[in-house]
């Protein structure tokens, strides 16, 4: 496995965020479905969110309480062949007014979503300077931390990653993707026991994260470790059987095991055909100087 930082900082990447009214929520699904204006098209387009342990909701708020028409703004996590899930639900300050036009402007969780807007559209400098305001106005959330962390992965200024992940985890020692996104720069910087330090910790708080239990897998096969990145694999493959990347990662190494067998085969022989080829060396010698006596 090729670690790639840019690809892999999962909660950083796939965040998008959305302003809309309930359309219709099912408790048994677990799903609320959302109705919002395209900003495009302006046509009325419905989107169907899940919701799980992993969704947050803002204060007052409770899955059971939503109602339809109810206008909300939703951060939620896109990932190809997966429903998508909402991260955090809140009510609108204002109904039916986009964020960015409430008169609330300096709140710091406005600033923090106009930094994710601002990621979103690729200006990572103005994506930065949103976070760092947010962070002025609200110095104990941990998000705004963690947001500008993955800007300085991208930037490959790791140092400065590190430290603001560090900061987020001060913060809050529970904030999951921190750990995780932690966990991938101490790897990037060689730091493999760390790394594996904070996978561990992030299924701590989410024993669920499968991605979490193949990092350490990883971590331990990169270090050579086979046996213990074998049953770090296997244990990815029991929390979810439906993922198929723990299969995957357990196919590699045991091809990688097969390719070492026959090679250490074919040194084993190469010795024990440079061993013969000396010995013979040597009673051919030892019959020369025998001959000379």
């Amino acid at each position: 496995m090729v670690l790639t930082l840019s690809v892999q900082l999962a909660w950083a990447e796939k965040v998008k965020m959305i302003d809309g009214r309930i359309q219709g929520v099912n408790p048994s699904r677990q799903e609320v479905t959302l109705s919002f204006q395209d900003p495009v098209s302006g046509k009325t387009e419905e989107l169907v969110l899940r919701v799980d342990a992993h969704t947050g909701f803002g204060e007052g708020v409770r899955f059971e309480d939503l109602k339809a028409g109810e206008p909300v703004a939703v951060d939620y996590r896109e990932e190809t062949g997966e429903p998508l899930l909402a991260l955090q639900i809140r009510r609108v300050p204002l109904t039916g007014v986009p964020f960015d036009k409430i008169p609330f402007r300096d709140s710091a969780d406005v600033s923090f979503r106009h930094g994710l807007k601002s990621k979103e559209e690729g200006n990572l400098l103005a994506a930065e300077s949103h976070f760092r305001k947010a962070l002025e106005m609200d110095p104990d959330n941990p998000d705004p931390h963690f947001e500008l962390g993955n800007l300085l992965v991208e930037r490959d200024e790791l140092e400065g990653a590190r430290r603001e992940f560090e900061q987020a985890l001060m913060i809050d020692a529970a904030h999951v993707p921190s750990h995780y996104n932690l966990g991938l720069v101490y790897w990037a910087q060689g730091l493999l026991a760390e790394a594996r330090e904070e996978f561990r910790k992030a299924l701590e708080y989410d024993p669920s994260n499968v991605k979490a239990q193949l990092q350490i897998g990883y971590t331990y096969q990169a270090g050579g470790f086979w046996e213990d990145a074998r049953q770090a694999f296997e244990k990815a493959g029991e929390m979810n059987y439906s993922d198929p990347e723990p299969r995957r990662a357990l196919e590699t190494l045991q091809e990688g095991a097969r390719t070492r067998s026959e090679s250490d085969e074919a040194r084993a022989r190469k010795l024990q055909s440079g061993s013969h080829l000396i010995g013979e060396l040597f009673a051919e010698r030892y019959r020369d100087e025998s001959q000379r006596s």
